[in-house]
């Protein structure tokens, strides 16, 4: 008698869930922020600044849609945004806040992703 695998349809939970929450709506909020017509754009920021920062945010929300299908890209992407934003961040205000901001969430979503990692492609 052999024994088939079954293969075990992966549960995100709630932590999972609200990691993957939290990159798209912080996509989608700095989005807002750079499309909008608010008070970032009087600040005296270098021109490239917002373009930038228009990417990161599409690279956010890119970054939750793959740890969504269980894509392992996803959590590469949103490493390369969490770079992006550090070297962006130091750049046009030479503050390590900016850095300390952005790896602390990063650290957490990788943490919350790594026990899940066997389901991920």
């Amino acid at each position: 008698m052999s024994k088939v695998k079954q293969h075990r349809k992966p549960e995100r939970g709630g932590l999972l869930v609200a990691a993957i929450v939290f990159v798209a709506l912080h996509g989608l909020l700095v989005l807002g922020v750079a499309l909008g017509d608010n008070e970032l754009r009087s600040v005296d920021y270098p021109d490239w600044y917002l373009p930038a920062m228009l990417i990161v945010a599409l690279l956010d929300i890119v970054a939750a849609y793959g740890l969504w299908t269980w894509k392992l890209w996803g959590l590469y992407v949103y490493l390369a945004a969490t770079i992006v934003v550090i070297i962006l961040g130091l750049a046009a205000t030479g503050s390590l806040g900016v850095a300390f901001s952005r790896i602390v969430p990063f650290a957490i979503v990788g943490y919350i992703v790594m026990p899940k990692r066997k389901y991920f492609t």
